[in-house]
């Protein structure tokens, strides 16, 4: 029984590990738009949190400031999962090569991905496990710190043009109210710019 157990543990491991990966990859590696099975869940988990929270709160800046912690938020919920189905698919897998328990397994594990070395198994075919989980996991660690610059710099550019907006359209902005502005000034001609500058 433990055998079969163990085996089943190894198939769903590696199913975790190859799909933790892929979702990285999409997420992070591939320069066109994608979306990860991963990601989606995640941004549709914390979009619908904040929906049920917004009617409750008293004006739009409390409103807007909760808006504007849902993307970021999720992006560093997302890194997190991706770490922790990491530790957890390289335990499964360290689980069936070393016989040792599933937690000094998972401990092992975790040791690999994070390469702390603080935690390891005696057993030469558990230690190329530990090996690929040690490279897999300092690779994903690595793109994740590489990319919280271009994040930060995403949302500060966006930021940046929600507060421009506001001088064309009002706060909170409103379609009518960008029109009435540019007719009554006399700078309609600006329209087309401004439209394409926000759809791009």
């Amino acid at each position: 029984m433990q055998t079969v157990l163990r085996t089943a543990g190894l198939i769903v491991g590696i199913f975790i590990v190859g799909s933790t990966s892929a979702s990285v990859f999409t997420a992070l590696v591939l320069p066109r738009v994608t979306s990860s099975r991963a990601m989606r869940t995640v941004a549709r988990f914390m979009s619908g949190g904040a929906r049920r929270v917004l009617p409750r709160l008293p004006n739009y800046e409390a409103r807007d400031r909760l808006m504007s912690f849902v993307g970021p938020a999720a992006m560093v919920i997302l890194f997190i999962l991706w770490l922790a189905a990491l530790v957890l698919g390289f335990g499964l897998i360290t689980w069936w090569a070393s016989g040792e328990d599933l937690g000094a397994a998972l401990t092992i594990s975790g040791s690999s991905v994070f390469t702390l070395g603080i935690a390891n198994s005696p057993d030469s075919a558990s230690r190329s496990v530990e090996i690929v989980g040690a490279g897999i996991g300092l690779l994903v660690i690595a793109l994740e710190i590489a990319y919280l610059p271009a994040l930060y710099n995403a949302f500060a550019t966006r930021e940046t043009e929600v507060t421009l907006l506001a001088t064309r359209s009002g706060t909170p902005a409103w379609g009518p109210e960008i029109l009435a502005r540019h007719f009554l000034l006399g700078s309609a001609s600006e329209l087309p710019d401004l439209y394409s500058d926000w759809e791009r």
